[in-house]
């Protein structure tokens, strides 16, 4: 028997240089088996600003890393043909041509890092979620 995921959405919060001079928000994932499975990491700015807030990241950049530290994919300003993906795994839709940023990746179980910055190199809160996609 093969073990299973029980986790379907991580999302860490963070101010990127704020109070910590943090720079780069990292959450970590380890995916087990089935063989293959789909993320979809997805920084929201301006769903948090609609929620009072304050200080939201302009344009983030989310970048997805091997556990061994290579950049598998990258995105600044999400693409609209993500928005049936949302749909399907309960997420919050996005405006679209906001400069959010999200990626979809097909990954094998292994490490991996999901990062945010400012794509700028701006600052502020920026919202982490990483959803399993069916």
């Amino acid at each position: 028997r093969q073990p299973i995921s029980l986790v379907s959405l991580l999302a860490p919060r963070a101010a990127l240089c704020g109070h910590f001079s943090r720079c780069t928000i990292i959450a970590g994932l380890a995916l087990v088996p089935p063989p293959t499975a789909a993320d979809c990491p997805k920084v929201t700015q301006e769903l948090l600003a609609a929620f009072g807030v304050p200080g939201t990241l302009f344009d983030p950049k989310v970048e997805l890393y091997s556990g061994a530290g290579v950049n598998l994919t990258e995105n600044d300003n999400w693409l609209v043909s993500l928005t049936s993906t949302f749909t399907s795994v309960g997420a919050f839709g996005l405006q679209a041509g906001s400069r959010d940023a999200a990626l979809l990746a097909t990954l094998p179980p292994g490490a991996y890092s999901v990062q945010v910055k400012g794509a700028d190199g701006g600052t502020g809160e920026a919202l982490v979620e990483i959803y399993e996609v069916p």
